[in-house]
């Protein structure tokens, strides 16, 4: 599969990268400043001053360092003074879906520029390197000369993405996971490059055993490849100052279980992989953040007391019967996070489970972050969250598009339009809510009832942000309109509360 992401692309190598691979400074006024006459072209009509020019070289260096790759490149092809500055680059960015066109003519380019980049700039210290090449086995001799590059700069950090998705990877794509398999070796070289603190490794095969002798990892991310049990345990003990591990569209035939009580890990990020067994294991005594995006499964989680974020998605899920006990369990083995994210899936299915109405025991969180189209499938979750959350500060909704589990079943009936009345009995959450955060606001009438419920109980509330496009359509924008001004005027408990509408 292949595709570009969206936004600005180079179509070709920056002309500036004249022929043998010299970065050649262009034709430029030696002394730009000792004239006032302004440079005029062949037709005689002026041509417009580089005012790139008048700025010192340490004020550039510092610009370039705070600009993307792609973007720094770009630069090169405005203002010639560019051209030996971005030489200078701390971080570098070979990434082919960068390039537009054909896909040979791309690929041609790309390797061409990359070959360029590499020969006229001279080995020196570089913070990182990443390379984004899809199917490389026709480029071997690129990839190892960019691995050696990259390796002989002492890079900190070190990227190679040899997917299928390389070329768009900003694309949320549902894919079959086992149609990418590892395509490339690291050469063996790579091993000794002790100094690395931080690797990602996509569609890679690698030496897992070897992996004790990059004693200053802090950081690895495996995506596209096939991993076994064998590997995961063996990387979590060959790296004893792991923080971050992340997982992204892997597959294996084997369960999986991150255990340790001596690790030091303190992230762990699983993404839509595809495990041939629904249990997942997580015995981490020091982690502090937990993401999980994928399938349910049964999970065995033992995090501590250090804990601080959740972030739970099961939107790819498909199951609404039996899934609402698991819910419960994990949320439970999660109790003492601050910062919760939960989607709505797991709003319309959790109330199914035997606890329907809440945790037995509190949560600890203070900012709860709902992903939610506020459908009234999603009321019973979001009411047993709210019940569950007493310590409550700050209530996120991001609005989501509506989409109903099959064979959703309602534990109670509901009336919608009273679910949030005024006489309803008010949540122990109010007491301490503050802030409320609706990201991609509607107006509703589902979201107006539950803004309004907030605003009647919300004792020390203050402030109620609404987030909402300009790119709305005049419908869309009036009815939004209308929902604001319902809002401004309706009563609300605390003195304190401002409502903001934030346009983005």
């Amino acid at each position: 599969m292949s595709g570009t992401p969206k936004g600005d692309t180079l179509t070709h190598p920056s002309p500036i990268l004249q022929s043998r691979g010299k970065i050649q400074a262009c034709d430029m006024d030696p002394n730009p400043g000792s004239s006032s006459r302004p440079r005029r072209d062949d037709t005689g009509d002026a041509v417009p001053r580089d005012r790139f020019l008048d700025l010192p070289d340490s004020l550039l260096l510092l610009i370039i360092s705070f600009l993307p790759f792609k973007d720094a490149v770009k630069m090169m092809a405005v203002s010639r003074l560019w051209c030996n500055l971005c030489r200078s680059a701390r971080n570098v960015e070979f990434k082919e879906y960068f390039f537009t066109g054909p896909p040979d003519e791309r690929r041609i380019a790309f390797t061409t520029f990359m070959r360029r980049w590499i020969e006229a700039c001279p080995e020196s210290s570089l913070d990182s390197v990443e390379l984004a090449l899809a199917n490389p086995n026709e480029f071997s001799w690129d990839v190892d000369n960019c691995i050696s590059f990259a390796l002989g700069c002492r890079v900190k950090h070190l990227g190679l993405n040899f997917s299928d998705l390389g070329l768009a990877e900003e694309e949320d794509i549902d894919i079959d996971n086992q149609a990418h398999g590892s395509v490339i070796d690291l050469p063996s070289r790579f091993y000794n490059h002790t100094g690395l603190g931080s690797i990602r490794l996509f569609s890679c095969r690698f030496q897992a055993p070897k992996f004790r002798n990059f004693v200053a990892l802090k950081s690895v991310a495996l995506g596209y490849m096939e991993l076994e049990f064998s590997t995961i345990s063996t990387l979590l003990e060959n790296c004893p100052a792991l923080e971050t591990f992340s997982l992204e569209r892997c597959w294996n035939t084997q369960e999986e279980y991150a255990r340790g009580k001596h690790l030091s890990l303190q992230n762990l990020i699983v993404d839509r992989c595809d495990f041939l067994h629904s249990w997942f294991g997580v015995d981490v005594p020091n982690l502090r953040l937990f993401k999980y995006s994928g399938m349910m499964a049964l999970f065995e989680v033992d995090v501590g007391q250090t804990i601080q974020e959740a972030e739970l998605d099961f939107s790819l899920e498909t199951e609404f019967e039996g899934n609402g006990d698991l819910l419960y369990m994990l949320i439970s083995s999660l109790a003492g996070v601050k910062r919760l994210t939960v989607c709505s899936y797991t709003l319309q299915v959790i109330p199914s489970g035997n606890q329907p109405l809440s945790m037995e025991c509190p949560l600890h969180v203070t900012h709860l972050i709902l992903k939610t189209s506020v459908h009234s499938c999603d009321f019973w979750g979001i009411s047993f969250f709210l019940k569950s959350c007493p310590l409550l500060e700050m209530l996120t909704i991001e609005i989501t598009p509506l989409r109903i589990v099959p064979d959703y079943e309602s534990p109670f009936p509901l009336d919608p339009h009273k679910f949030w009345a005024p006489r309803k009995r008010a949540f122990q959450c109010f007491k301490t809510l503050e802030v409320i955060e609706v990201k991609g606001f509607k107006g509703t009438a589902t979201e107006i009832y539950l803004l309004k419920h907030a605003m009647r109980h919300g004792r020390v509330m203050r402030s109620l942000n609404l987030h909402i496009s300009n790119e709305d359509d005049a419908e869309s924008t009036a009815l939004v309109q209308r929902a604001v001004d319902d809002l401004m005027a309706s009563p609300r408990v605390s003195p304190m509360l401002q409502i903001g509408v934030i346009v983005s």
